[in-house]
């Protein structure tokens, strides 16, 4: 028996869009460097509400994609930064 995922469509084009938006930093605007992170932003169209964008190095640790990805998405595991 084949169970349909009903959220597999949302979830392949909002990967793609990820991807798309991470593939380069044509139309984001550098705005500052802080603790060793970059920090862009990006206009949305349609949207009042930019979206950001931060780069850095993680450096002298082992550590595997999914772990660093579980401390990105947890709200209580990282600082919500204001930008100026």
């Amino acid at each position: 028996m084949t169970v349909q995922n009903i959220h597999a469509e949302t979830t392949i084009k909002a990967l793609s869009n990820l991807k798309q938006l991470a593939s380069s930093l044509d139309g984001w605007n550098y705005t500052q460097e802080k603790d060793g992170v970059k920090l862009y932003s990006k206009t949305v169209d349609g949207s009042s509400i930019a979206i950001v964008r931060g780069e850095t190095d993680i450096a002298g640790h082992e550590y595997t994609a999914q772990q660093v990805l579980s401390v990105a998405t947890l709200p209580g595991c990282r600082k919500i930064c204001k930008l100026i």
